[in-house]
Formats: C-alpha cells, sequence, structure tokens
C-alpha cells in the first residue's frame, strides 16, 4: 500500500539524519516531529461503514527565553486517500507555557495558552473553526507520596461561517495523588464543567418560513450546560517491569432539561460529539519486560447518554420538530479493546526517536441505529524528539 511505503521512507530517512550526524543543538530551541500513517474501516463511527486511510504529520517548535518561559509554534497536515479526500485538513497554531517555581519547590503553578486554526477542503469547509484556550493551575506535593492539585481553563471554539454553532466551555477541576499501603497509587480527579449551547425554541411560530428559514437564529436560546464529574483511578505494578491502572469515570449532567439541539451538534466534526453522562471504567497494562520496547494492552467500556437531537441540518428542522415529543435523547454503550507497541530509542547525540503501532477495535450499540456499528483500526506512528 503507497502509505504504508511512504512510512518506511520517512523512517529510513529520519533514522539516517538522526544517527548519523551530531546536529547543532540549542538549549533554548526543543524540535518535536510525529507522523502516523492508518486505516479505519469506520470513519465516521456510524453505520455507514467508511473505509479510509490517512496520514497525519505534526511538527512542534519550541523556545525558551527563560527557564520558566515557553513558546511553541504548531503545524499539522491530515491527509486521507480512499473515500473522503475533502476531509484532508491543516492546523496551525501558537501556544506558550510560564512555570515560574523551581521543580524543587513543594508548590506548583503554571499558566498555558494557545490559540489555533483549521481548515478543511471546499466540501467541508463549513466546520473550519479557530480555538482559543487559557488554563490556570497549580498544586503542592506535602511529601512523595501525597500530593493536591487545582486549576481552571476557559476554551473558545469559533466556527467561521456557522454563528449559531459557537462554543465556550469553562472548567473548574481539582486532584489528588497518594501512595498507599501495598504500593497502589491511588488518584482522584473531579471538576465541574460549564458549556453553552443553542437550543430550538419551540414557543414562537416556527412554522412560518420567512422566519424559520431566513432567521433561523431567531429561533434559537441559549443555554449553560453544566457537567460535574468524578474520575478515580487505581495503579500498582502486579509483576516486575509491569504494571496496571484501572480508571472510573462518573459525568452528570446538572441542569439539562431536555432541549432539542440540531444534529450537526452531535456529529463527527462536532465540538458536542464528546459530551455525555454516564459510566465508564478502563483497565490499561503496561510492561517493559521485552527489552528495549514498551507494550501496552487495554479495554474500557462507556454507557453515555448524549443531549436531545435533530439529525438533521437546520433547513429541514420545521418539519421535523412537529414530531418533537416522538425525539428522544441517543444512548450508546461501547466496548473498545486496543494493543500497542513502542520502541524508543536515544541516541548519543541526545536525539530521541520512537517507532510505534497501535491496533484499535471498538463496538458500539445505539438506541440510534445510524449509531450502531464496529470498527477496526491499524496504525503506525513515528516520533522524533530533538
Amino acid at each position: 500500500m503507497k502509505n504504508s511505503y511512504r512510512f518506511f521512507v520517512i523512517l529510513a530517512v529520519v533514522t539516517g539524519v538522526s544517527f548519523g550526524s551530531n546536529p547543532a543543538q540549542s538549549s533554548d530551541f526543543s524540535f518535536n516531529f510525529a507522523t502516523i500513517s492508518g486505516m479505519t474501516e469506520n470513519l465516521f463511527d456510524d453505520s455507514s461503514y467508511t473505509f479510509d486511510v490517512y496520514e497525519t504529520s505534526t511538527i512542534k517548535t519550541y523556545y525558551y527565553p527563560l527557564s520558566s518561559l515557553e513558546f511553541g509554534l504548531v503545524g499539522e497536515q491530515t491527509a486521507y486517500y480512499w473515500d473522503q479526500i475533502s476531509l484532508s485538513n491543516v492546523i496551525g497554531g501558537i501556544e506558550g507555557r510560564f512555570i515560574p517555581l523551581p521543580r524543587t519547590s513543594q508548590w506548583a503553578f503554571s499558566v498555558y495558552g494557545k490559540f489555533s486554526g483549521i481548515r478543511y477542503h471546499d466540501d467541508f469547509n463549513g466546520f473550519d473553526n479557530n480555538v482559543g484556550k487559557v488554563e490556570i493551575a497549580g498544586g503542592y506535593d506535602f511529601n512523595p507520596s501525597l500530593s493536591v492539585r487545582g486549576g481552571f481553563s476557559f476554551s473558545s471554539t469559533s466556527y467561521i461561517s456557522l454563528d449559531i454553532a459557537h462554543k465556550e466551555d469553562v472548567e473548574y477541576f481539582w486532584g489528588g495523588n497518594v501512595t498507599l499501603p501495598g504500593d497502589i497509587g491511588f488518584d482522584i480527579e473531579g471538576g465541574l464543567a460549564r458549556a453553552n449551547y443553542q437550543y430550538i425554541d419551540l414557543t414562537g411560530d416556527i412554522s412560518n418560513p420567512d422566519v424559520g428559514l431566513s432567521k433561523p437564529a431567531s429561533h434559537l436560546n441559549g443555554q449553560g450546560l453544566k457537567v460535574l464529574y468524578l474520575s478515580p483511578r487505581i495503579s500498582r505494578l502486579i509483576a516486575p517491569k509491569t504494571g496496571l491502572n484501572v480508571l472510573f469515570t462518573n459525568r452528570n449532567f446538572q441542569n439539562y432539561g431536555g432541549q432539542l439541539i440540531f444534529g450537526f451538534s452531535t456529529s463527527f466534526l462536532s465540538p458536542w460529539a464528546s459530551v455525555w453522562e454516564g459510566q465508564a471504567v478502563s483497565a490499561n497494562l503496561k510492561s517493559y519486560l521485552v527489552p528495549q520496547f514498551i507494550i501496552t494492552a487495554g479495554a474500557g467500556y462507556w454507557d453515555k447518554s448524549f443531549l436531545r437531537t435533530i439529525e438533521e441540518d437546520y433547513q429541514f428542522y420545521v418539519a421535523l420538530v412537529m414530531d418533537e415529543p416522538n425525539i428522544e435523547r441517543r444512548q450508546d454503550w461501547q466496548t473498545k479493546y486496543y494493543f500497542s507497541v513502542q520502541w524508543p530509542i536515544s541516541s548519543r547525540s541526545g536525539v530521541f526517536f520512537e517507532p510505534s503501532m497501535r491496533i484499535d477495535y471498538t463496538k458500539n450499540y445505539s438506541t440510534e441505529p445510524l449509531y450502531t456499528y464496529r470498527d477496526y483500526s491499524f496504525s503506525m506512528m513515528l516520533t522524533l524528539r530533538i
């Protein structure tokens, strides 16, 4: 397959550059490069079973004017080669991080910010958007076995050609980590997130085409969705050079009254696709037993309830809302398995180089038949850090 050959060509070239020379380096700069080549039999995670082959290349360059200050430029390109070529896109962005306290301090504090934009081909340019994020976090280490943390973040997703899809998120989070008897690590994180969304106002005259279609925003109201979550994790060594961690997650909508929103709010490219309430559990096993390799395997189960949606574009909502009492919230039950192998290598010149591969299998059952599906995917990845 042409895409796989390209991956191995890049692998050979980068290996030669990294290990056959001693590049001049400056402690004020760092460079990260990663490329992923893969295939999936279900690109859209639905019953359409859209097969595709893709490649994603990411370049990150960081500059450190001070030991406590970091600035970065990030570029990413994703290309699809089979059925959905128009989904190919480019991402560009800048980011910065300020960590004023030394590593030896028991206190930790950081300020992080980023701005990025994604651009698709013409067929999907309605999803072009810009994202901005600011996060402030801090923590305190009481001793090597006990620490606490907390913070605040704000992010905004702004669609260039679709005003009603704008989304803003505010999150307050806290957590702690403690080592229990038997060398059992226990970590817990909780938080409250708030996001705005637009829902259909059913009180007006939505059947009037002069109002309903020419001025769609006139039938939308804003609402702030609050999500409370709690996520404990247990980890420990179960054999020499082999560790296991188990993660539990519980998420609950605090003020959602069943308001009706549009399908674009939960589709493949939407920022709302990850918004759900319910429970999840996952287990991950990581082993260093094979010399020079890291082997990881995992499995998880998710029980998700989504927002109540109309799975159509805005132009069709008038007819569909007439059937509004029959529109129910979508609920999914999902199982995932994965297996990965990493081969980390460090050269004498200080270059870090890691080829890896990963296999994923997902099975999803949904109350909405469109989202009852299975998916198998395979990917190869190359990471380079200078």
